[in-house]
């Protein structure tokens, strides 16, 4: 089993058929925290950002996955082709979305 470590649930949901509600604890591993963390559905006690959170779990998908969060988040990415360009387009538009 993948070591796992305590986050506190930032707002109410379920996970694996239990229900947790915002300031309960969930003990998360690595991958599921960062993406938690990035959505803002889990802080984490010791100080991890959601940005580095964000950097990391954006990093990890394909262009195709990207074009498709953006999507879905109604963000245009104006001419962005690249990884990298589009990811600056996610973040900038959810700044400007104030996500």
């Amino acid at each position: 089993m993948a070591a796992t470590k305590d986050f506190i649930c930032a707002r109410a949901m379920t996970d694996n058929g239990r229900d947790y509600q915002r300031g309960d604890t969930i003990a998360l591993g690595h991958a599921d925290a960062i993406n938690l963390i990035a959505i803002g559905a889990v802080t984490d006690p010791e100080g991890a950002s959601s940005d580095d959170a964000d950097d990391q779990s954006l990093g990890k998908m394909k262009v195709d996955e990207l074009k498709a969060l953006a999507f879905k988040e109604e963000i245009d990415l104006g001419d962005a082709t690249k990884k990298d360009d589009i990811i600056v387009a996610i973040k900038r538009g959810r700044e400007a979305k104030g996500a």
